[in-house]
């Protein structure tokens, strides 16, 4: 999406709008020189995942990488398999968004949990303007939308289809969360 500070700004003046975060997801490899592992990166806004009051994401460790533009918070699990620790640089490869391989190093700024420890060992946040130099691209993947209440997901849903191109997929977190319509009581 390239217009998306455009569209992020759209959605926020809908009045059910609490936030309206951009959000890539990228696979690449982060190495220590030593070992390498591949990962599964979901890059953020810090200050509007705060906001949002992510899941895998406690706020003390998003503060860290609102303090690390060149931070990575790293899975528990993942940080241990490296043997790093915070403070450790370590190096993110990824290929751009024309297909060039590229790395930046980065600063391990602080771990995450996960519920499961198989995805804790790959994965990892990084600052989307940090992903923004390393893809080569201003572009991203994706906006979260949180609202005041959930109430008002069908209302909104039809607001934001109202003013939005027809090039974008609006989908709720029902939709998103396969896992969710698998629950039976």
């Amino acid at each position: 999406i390239s217009n998306w500070k455009h569209i992020i700004n759209t959605l926020a003046n809908l009045d059910n709008v609490n936030i309206a975060a951009p959000r890539i997801n990228i696979t690449g490899l982060l190495s220590t020189g030593e070992k390498s592992e591949g990962i599964m990166v979901e890059c953020i806004n810090p200050h509007k995942e705060l906001i949002l009051n992510s899941t895998f994401v406690d706020h003390p460790c998003l503060d860290l990488l609102l303090n690390e533009s060149d931070g990575i918070l790293l899975g528990k699990a993942l940080a241990k398999k490296l043997n790093v620790a915070i403070g450790d640089y370590v190096t993110f490869m990824t290929t751009t968004a024309a297909g060039a391989l590229n790395a930046i190093d980065v600063k391990i700024a602080g771990e995450i949990t996960a519920e499961n420890v198989e995805i804790e060992k790959r994965t990892a946040k990084i600052h989307i303007q940090s992903a923004a130099m390393l893809l080569n691209s201003n572009k991203v993947e994706r906006i979260v939308v949180g609202l005041y209440t959930t109430d008002a997901l069908s209302k909104t849903i039809q607001e934001a289809e109202s003013i939005l191109t027809d090039d974008l997929v609006i989908k709720d977190w029902q939709e998103l969360a396969d896992y969710y319509k698998q629950v039976v009581c």
